[in-house]
């Protein structure tokens, strides 16, 4: 699902009449910064406007404070502070230094020169990603390429064997969010990890960026909301027809892989895409956004205000289809947008299916649990075409740790998807198509 371990107000703009910029006001914006980061957020409060306050608590503040640190490490400066403009609306930027990133942050600037929102642009993490130590350079080509659909134009790579052909390929679905082709996530790259490892087994894969990370706000027709179709669905479908006509690919063992969101969403892709061979699914939910949200929370959030809020948040999303005004923005979506995700049944989809499916899990996943697991099993654990396995070391991003759950600071440790999950990918591969 999202990286939504607390609310994440980083996708959250409120856009209103332009003023004229002044010194004054990025001093300003700099005491704000200051404040809000160095945890005095009394302080810190009052430079947001009231529209802002009055969608956004003070708790929410202190939350969003508790998200920025534990994803970026201790605050060091802010770099830089400049200006800028876009479509007659003022914002000033921040460079700011942590120990893990280098984030630029977007303050919305209104007429009397409140902060009208609060959004990161970039987040320039520190990487100290290292590719797997059990693949080989010299054992896989890479090749980029260009996943079309319509207008939309998305940069990608074919990561394929250095030799042989008529192999199978594998399509990479991403998680929700913005996500890049490596779905990297601080230090974590899982996409990398899994592109590389499967041409080491003679498996090719095709990945790319999301369409939201490339075009954003305009991932859709001007005055659309966004839903999973342009988000997800319908990228992924121009990328199992590019699939098909790829040299040195075998057109009938093309495969979807979808993580997380790109799990959920893969039963619907192979239920109108007569193309595919089979599916996999890597932390798969089977329950919907709003129950497992509401679990999470009460998992990471330890303040009982806080709390509160976002469990209320939770309820809204569970029933975005009551919610009158569709435009209404939750957790960086609108309502409209999870009216349409709470519509899906995955479990009941996968039932239809009769193509060979994977599910895989790791058991120290807070963000798609065990729960679900259970429901896949019961469901369709004992159909012939199905294979669900469960991993007892992997967090969401299947990479190792220690402990019951994973935190969301465990994403910030340099890590590989361990080749046992690369070789049950592989054998299901090469076993069932």
């Amino acid at each position: 699902m999202r990286k939504i371990s607390l609310l994440v107000i980083g996708l959250f703009l409120i856009t209103r009449t332009a003023y004229s910029q002044s010194d004054s006001t990025l001093v300003q914006a700099n005491q704000f910064f200051n404040f809000f980061i160095g945890g005095d957020i009394e302080k810190a409060y009052p430079y947001f406007d009231n529209e802002f306050q009055s969608k956004v608590s003070f708790e929410q503040i202190k939350s969003l404070r508790r998200q920025f640190l534990t994803s970026y490490g201790d605050f060091k400066s802010v770099i830089k502070t400049s200006p800028y403009t876009q479509k007659n609306v003022k914002y000033v930027l921040l460079t700011v230094a942590f120990d893990r990133a280098k984030p630029v942050f977007a303050l919305t600037i209104n007429t009397e020169n409140k902060i009208a929102g609060l959004f990161t642009t970039a987040e320039n993490y520190i990487t100290k990603y290292t590719d797997p130590n059990y693949v080989k350079k010299d054992s896989y080509l890479e090749e980029n390429i260009a996943i079309e659909t319509g207008e939309f134009k998305l940069p990608g790579l074919l990561t394929r064997p250095k030799v042989g052909e008529n192999y199978p390929v594998v399509v990479l679905i991403h998680g929700s969010g913005p996500q890049n082709m490596d779905e990297q996530t601080g230090n974590l790259k899982p996409f990398r990890d899994l592109a590389l490892g499967l041409a080491a087994k003679g498996i090719a894969t095709i990945r790319y960026d999301k369409r939201t990370r490339i075009y954003g706000k305009k991932s859709t027709a001007a005055g659309q909301n966004i839903g999973v179709k342009e988000e997800v669905i319908d990228d992924a479908t121009s990328a199992i027809l590019f699939a098909q006509k790829l040299n040195k690919v075998n057109p009938k063992k093309v495969v979807l892989l979808g993580h997380s969101l790109g799990a959920q969403l893969a039963p619907e892709i192979a239920l109108n895409n007569k193309l595919l061979s089979g599916i996999i699914m890597l932390a798969a939910p089977a329950r919907t956004i709003g129950e497992m949200l509401n679990e999470q929370f009460r998992y990471l959030i330890k303040d009982s205000a806080a709390l509160a809020q976002n469990l209320k948040l939770a309820a809204e999303i569970a029933h975005a289809d009551t919610i009158k005004n569709q435009n209404k923005v939750l957790l960086g979506a609108n309502a409209s947008y999870f009216t349409e995700l709470n519509k899906l049944n995955q479990v009941l989809t996968a039932k239809k299916l009769t193509l060979p499916i994977l599910i895989l899990q790791g058991e120290r996943d807070y963000q798609v649990t065990i729960t679900d697991l259970n429901i896949w099993k019961k469901a369709i654990g004992n159909s012939k075409n199905v294979v669900i396995k469960s991993f007892p070391k992997l967090n969401h991003s299947f990479t190792e740790g220690e402990g019951a759950l994973s935190s969301p600071a465990e994403y910030n440790i340099p890590a590989n998807i361990p080749e046992y999950v690369i070789i049950d990918i592989s054998n299901f591969i090469h076993s069932n198509l």
